[in-house]
């Protein structure tokens, strides 16, 4: 499809500010997206034993060579696969109904991370003890084996024998959908299970970004803000709420000006009627500074053959939203609503665990 929207410049915004980064966002809005970017740009290509290759100047950098983020061409080359990187995606697809769920969630996904870096197992900067570590971890049998306490601690042992390995070189740690397993437990076992799930999973994170001397930077991607629940009581982690004034809003979703220049590309060959209804269809979000975003999913699918559909939804059952709209409070809302009335509704950007709990009761 002959449509590109560059967003390439969120690279060199990341190296602004504080060092670790929360950024919320509904899905499909270009999260996952984003990380690969990040990923792509700033990982140091090595071969199976660890050693850099000289494929920093492959396919990959043909493209960003392409982008935005290439005039500045100092920065680019300071920063142009120069890290190790940490990438783990926190995305549950399936209910927990129990702690030991998350347990094996977390324990395959510290498994994917270390088998990233396999060739850590012959690594000439780490000793036989970190080296047993990093096979225990790659190793299909013995990873299972592992500790609640061993499974907390497991990214940050990464970041150190990564930080190691590449001469003292800090890691970029990348980690998607942050609140995902968080979500899926959240209706689905009772409270005490839901706060010891919580400390689980925030407390690995915690772990890995708090204080960590191996670490460069870090990006958080989740759907939802949860205060209160270990992330609020980082203070090198800020947040950045979806639609709220920062400095990531035009990354996450389309502008204006983009959904413009996309729906009237000539290559695209979209009528005028089939424009002023698309645009009425997908009218987007507005943020707290009037900026449009749309929805990059619904815009993207819609230019594939021009039709106006309802692609976000389509795109997977929000089952906790199912949940909410039995609520009576919520249900007399939505009611005035489809009744064409007014509603006022105090919108908070955080939401605080007990909140949720009081809901579920």
């Amino acid at each position: 499809m002959p449509a590109f929207v560059d967003k390439s410049l969120l690279i060199k915004r990341i190296f602004q500010g504080v060092g670790a980064k929360l950024i919320t966002a509904p899905r499909r809005f270009g999260k996952s997206t984003n990380l690969d970017m990040l990923r792509s740009f700033l990982s140091i290509p090595v071969d199976k034993y660890g050693d850099r290759t000289n494929q920093s100047y492959n396919e990959s950098y043909k493209i960003f060579k392409k982008l935005k983020i290439y005039n500045d061409k100092k920065f680019f080359y300071k920063n142009y696969r120069m890290y190790p990187v940490i990438y783990i995606d926190l995305k549950a697809d399936y209910p927990i109904t129990r702690y030991e769920d998350v347990i094996e969630i977390l324990g395959d996904k510290i498994h994917d991370s270390f088998s990233e870096h396999k060739y850590l197992i012959y690594s000439k900067k780490l000793n036989n003890e970190e080296k047993e570590r990093c096979r225990q971890w790659c190793c299909e049998e013995s990873f299972l084996k592992m500790s609640p306490r061993e499974i907390k601690i497991g990214l940050k042992q990464l970041s150190k024998f990564l930080y190691k390995h590449f001469n003292n070189t800090k890691v970029f740690i990348l980690i998607d959908e942050y609140d995902s397993i968080i979500m899926r437990a959240l209706f689905k076992i009772d409270v005490k299970e839901l706060e010891n799930i919580v400390e689980l999973v925030i407390g690995q994170i915690s772990m890995l970004c708090k204080s960590n001397k191996y670490v460069e930077r870090a990006v958080i991607t989740g759907v939802s803000y949860i205060a209160g629940v270990g992330l609020s009581g980082l203070n090198n982690v800020k947040v950045y709420t979806f639609l709220y004034n920062h400095p990531f809003v035009e990354f996450y979703g389309f502008s204006e000006t983009e959904v413009k220049n996309l729906f009237e590309n000539p290559i695209i060959h979209l009528k005028n009627d089939t424009i002023r209804k698309a645009r009425e269809w997908y009218n987007g979000y507005t943020s707290t500074k009037g900026r449009r975003i749309f929805n990059p999913f619904s815009i993207l699918n819609f230019l594939q053959d021009g039709t106006i559909s309802n692609y976000w939804i389509e795109s997977g059952y929000i089952d906790r939203l199912t949940v909410l709209f039995k609520h009576p409070f919520i249900k007399k809302i939505i009611e005035k609503l489809l009744n064409r009335k007014n509603v006022s509704i105090d919108f908070h950007h955080r939401i605080e665990l007990e909140d949720i709990i009081n809901l579920r009761s």
